[in-house]
């Protein structure tokens, strides 16, 4: 990973307790993955668990659970909690 990495995320709707629905883009300035209407929430997950052997390797296959899942730090996931508006 270089210096412009960079995660970019449109929410379509509030931020939910089960899920968060939208727009996702990974960008290294090169490079670029862009998912839309996905589970927002479970790539980024998948992208921390993996940061790691993202920046050991050139390349690397990452599986990305795509649905509803509440993210709860006892699974080594990311938990978001909401704190006044957004």
């Amino acid at each position: 990973m270089n210096d412009k990495f960079r995660i970019s995320m449109t929410l379509h709707g509030e931020i939910d307790t089960v899920s968060v629905f939208g727009d996702i883009l990974f960008s290294d300035g090169e490079n670029t993955i862009i998912e839309n209407d996905t589970f927002v929430d479970s790539w980024l997950a998948a992208f921390i668990e993996n940061i790691d052997k993202i920046k050991k390797h050139d390349q690397i296959e990452i599986d990305v659970y795509s649905g509803p899942k509440k993210l709860d730090s006892k699974d080594s996931l990311l938990t978001i909690k909401k704190r006044g508006s957004i």
